[in-house]
C-alpha cells in the first residue's frame, strides 16, 4: 500500500476499509507518513473506536450513558462469574477489538457462557463483558460536525444488529427517520455528536445508541468508518436528510482536502503576521 501510494501520488485517499489495516489507524499513519490528505477520523481517533475499553473510558469521562461493563481474562473462570454477577443476565460477550459484530454473543442463561467466551476469545485475548439493554436500536451518522437523522435498526430474526442482520439482504428493516418526537430526536443526536467529539473524530462518522426503555440513549460504540456503499445507514441518513450519495462522497473528499491545506494556511498566516 505505501508502495502504491508512493507510486501514484493521490491528491486524496478515501478510505473505506473495515477492520484491521483501515480502521485501526494503520492506513491513516501511512498517509500522514507521506503527506497524503485522507478521509474520516485520524490514527488516534481510528484506534479509540475500534478499542471499546478505551473508547468506553472516554465516553464515561464526557458525562455518557454506557452500559455496565467489566472486561475479562478469557483464561479465568473466576474473573467471568464476577463480571457476570456484577453486569447481571442477560449479558453481552464480545471481543474488545473487533468490528461488524464479529464474536459477539448475547447470553441469558449461566450454561451460554462458555460458548460465548469461546466465540469472543477466537479474536482477541481479552473479552468485553457488558449489561444487555433492552431498547429500540438506533444509530446517528455524524457530517462534518452535525447530527444526520436517525436511523432506527429493526433486525427481523436476530436478537440484535449482528453480522448476519447487518450483511444479509432482507434480515434488518431500516427507519429513517426513526418515528422518535422531536425532543427526543435531539437528545440522541446530541448524545451521538457528544460521543463523536468524546474520541476525537473528525469529518464523518455513526455513532451505534441503544434508546432503553425510560428513553434515556445509551451509547454502544462510534463507528469511525461506517458502511459507504449506496445502501449503507450513513448514506441513508445523508439522503433523508436530502443529499445524494454522490454528493456525501464529493463532500468527505473536499473536507479531507481542506484538513491537509488548513496547516498550510495558517503557516501563511503566520509568516504574514510576523513581517508586520
Amino acid at each position: 500500500t505505501r508502495d502504491m501510494l508512493e507510486a501514484t501520488e493521490p491528491d486524496v485517499v478515501f478510505i473505506a476499509l473495515h477492520g484491521s489495516f483501515g480502521e485501526d489507524g494503520t492506513i491513516q499513519a501511512i498517509c500522514e507518513e507521506l503527506q497524503v490528505a485522507y478521509t474520516g477520523s485520524d490514527v488516534t481517533a481510528s484506534r479509540l473506536g475500534l478499542q471499546k475499553v478505551a473508547s468506553r473510558l472516554r465516553f464515561e469521562e464526557a458525562g455518557l450513558r454506557v452500559p455496565c461493563w467489566r472486561v475479562i481474562d478469557p483464561q479465568d473462570p473466576g474473573a467471568l462469574q464476577e463480571a457476570i454477577e456484577q453486569v447481571g443476565l442477560p449479558a453481552v460477550v464480545k471481543p474488545t477489538n473487533q468490528g461488524s459484530s464479529i464474536g459477539v454473543s448475547i447470553v441469558t442463561e449461566p450454561r451460554e457462557l462458555a460458548r460465548a467466551v469461546h466465540a469472543a476469545a477466537r479474536y482477541d485475548t481479552h473479552i468485553l463483558v457488558e449489561a444487555y439493554i433492552r431498547g429500540r436500536e438506533l444509530t446517528v451518522g455524524i457530517l462534518d460536525r452535525e447530527a444526520l437523522p436517525l436511523v432506527e435498526i429493526c433486525p427481523k430474526t436476530q436478537q440484535f444488529f449482528d453480522y448476519t442482520a447487518k450483511y444479509t439482504p432482507g434480515q434488518t428493516e431500516y427507519l429513517v427517520p426513526a418515528s422518535l418526537s422531536g425532543p427526543l430526536t435531539r437528545r440522541v443526536q446530541e448524545a451521538g455528536l457528544r460521543a463523536h467529539d468524546a474520541i476525537g473524530c473528525r469529518h464523518f462518522s455513526r455513532v451505534d445508541v441503544i434508546l432503553d426503555q425510560a428513553g434515556e440513549p445509551v451509547i454502544l460504540e462510534v463507528n469511525t468508518i461506517p458502511g459507504l456503499t449506496a445502501t449503507s445507514l450513513l448514506p441513508k441518513a445523508a439522503a433523508c436528510a436530502g443529499m445524494a450519495y454522490e454528493e456525501l462522497c464529493e463532500r468527505l473528499v473536499l473536507m479531507a482536502l481542506s484538513q491537509k491545506e488548513e496547516p498550510l494556511v495558517h503557516m501563511i498566516e503566520k509568516a504574514v503576521g510576523s513581517r508586520q
